[in-house]
């Protein structure tokens, strides 16, 4: 961003519609009023177009979850068909479907430095890029031997996914307002809905798709969104706390103008971010990593990260269809059917929660979700053990429900809130670590437990997870509803 831009006030890489010009507000404080009704016009439009500008900013750094939600949903439908085609033994399976949220590692890992050194928008460019071709490589694997390929396009997915949720929860929560945060956080897990809805209503085509090509064009086609929301992030403002961070004052107040309703508001944030960046630079050196455990808010991150996939959430995504082939309890076609029913209510209900997230709060929500996904799935294991197809149906579109509104987006915004500043990437990263890598346990084990524990044991375990994961909101956690970041990081969850 050239810096005769900044003296300009000219906001740039942010599209026309939302370039700011200093002179040209100033023009406008200097225009004549009417009466007090003009100051309250303009100020209810600023109001306005500062909303508008963080959707689009928050809806621009979500998209990439859509291509993570794809590649969820897209995998229980493909899975079938890879195993065929390539012969593949339950060990391999297990290796497929677990070495995205295994590989997320490197991706967190090399997201840190990178949005520390070069801001927050280039590790989702790279992401984007990086997404692509492992969609690529995967689709485009060779019959004969393919096997390997396909697994390092899993790798490289994994990679990207590590990047996008490492840094895209960061970023918006630095760039939206505190009464705004939770909503526009939240909007990562609407879009992981959306990508994992519209993976299951393609996975519903398979069956009229040649089998030695139809889950090729699946797994390979989220390479055109990629390439796409690589050419959006490049339009995208930088974070204002980063900017702060690396001297750049002038283009951090232009990002706050545009995304706060008055200048005051904006000059006083500034202030803020300031005053904290002052105390601490910002990023984790190498040295200090081992000192990070120590810190009560980093290991609790860390717990919250766990949580969510503790619950199971990604297993039962995964092999529905699988569960269904295997135990007997519905046809391949119903099963299809069950996951888009799935994705429709957990969609649905991640909007919901995103709109009630700045009303009702974390705690509330996360304590009392966790407790209904545990009911869940207790539900589904006795389902499962008297085989009622009924019961199985109802107990997954519940779980569906509740995790939607509660875990999902909650746990993505606490995240994005509760470390300091100083180091906020190095937190979110290893907290994406942690949750890819539990996820990533959770599928690998979860064949085999299947077989050793049965289907209903299996879930009756998640079930009681989830209940020790109630308790540790009850007992580690606070609320941080409306409250800035430096509030925050001055509060307990600082220490």
């Amino acid at each position: 961003m050239a810096s005769s831009d900044t003296q300009n006030g000219i906001l740039s890489k942010a599209g026309d519609d939302i370039v700011l010009n200093k002179d040209a507000n100033k023009g406008d404080e200097e225009a004549p009023l009417v009466g007090n009704g003009g100051d309250e016009q303009r100020d209810i439009a600023r109001e306005q177009r500062s909303l508008w500008f963080v959707m689009r900013c928050a809806t621009v750094a979500s998209l990439g979850s859509i291509l993570l939600g794809y590649d969820l949903g897209v995998i229980s439908g493909v899975l079938p068909y890879i195993k065929k085609q390539f012969d593949l033994s339950p060990g391999e399976i297990a290796s497929f479907s677990s070495a995205l949220p295994f590989a997320t590692t490197i991706g967190a890992l090399m997201g840190g430095p990178i949005s520390d050194r070069f801001g927050r928008r280039a590790p989702m460019i790279a992401a984007a890029v990086l997404f692509a071709i492992g969609a690529l490589m995967i689709g485009l694997s060779p019959v004969q031997g393919g096997y390997p390929l396909m697994l390092m396009g899993r790798v490289v997915n994994g990679i990207a996914v590590g990047l996008k949720l490492q840094v895209s929860s960061v970023y918006i929560a630095e760039i939206s307002p505190p009464q705004w945060r939770g909503l526009f956080v939240s909007f990562s897990e609407i879009c992981i809905n959306v990508g994992m809805l519209l993976a299951f209503v393609a996975n519903t085509t398979l069956d009229q798709m040649d089998e030695m090509v139809g889950w090729r064009i699946l797994m390979g086609m989220s390479a055109v969104p990629a390439l796409i929301l690589m050419i959006a992030l490049v339009c995208m403002p930088e974070s204002p706390r980063w900017l702060v961070a690396n001297d750049r004052r002038d283009e951090a107040k232009a990002v706050l103008d545009a995304v706060l309703s008055s200048d005051a508001e904006a000059e006083a944030c500034l202030a803020e971010i300031t005053a904290t960046v002052a105390r601490k630079e910002i990023g984790t050196s190498v040295s200090e990593l081992p000192g990070l455990f120590n810190k009560r808010t980093f290991v609790l991150g860390i717990g919250v990260a766990m949580a969510q996939q503790l619950s199971g959430v990604e297993s039962l995504v995964v092999y529905i269809p699988t569960l269904c082939n295997t135990y007997g309890y519905t046809s391949q076609q119903n099963a299809v059917l069950l996951t888009v029913l799935f994705g429709i209510v957990k969609l649905i209900a991640s909007v919901l929660g995103a709109v009630f997230a700045d009303v009702y709060g974390r705690q509330p929500g996360n304590i009392t979700g966790y407790m209904s996904i545990g009911l869940s799935c207790f539900g589904l294991s006795v389902a499962l053990a008297t085989f009622s197809v009924p019961g199985m149906y109802l107990c997954v579109l519940a779980y569906a429900a509740v995790f939607g509104a509660t875990a999902g987006p909650l746990t993505w915004i606490i995240l994005g809130e509760m470390f300091p500043l100083s180091y906020r990437s190095t937190g979110i990263a290893f907290a994406v670590i942690a949750n890819r890598w539990t996820s990533g346990a959770m599928l690998f084990s979860f064949l085999s437990l299947a077989d050793a524990l049965t289907p209903p044991g299996v879930f009756g375990m998640y079930g009681v997870l989830c209940f020790v994961s109630a308790i540790f909101f009850v007992v580690c956690m606070k609320e941080t509803k409306g409250e800035t970041l430096e509030q925050i990081e001055a509060d307990i969850m600082g220490k």
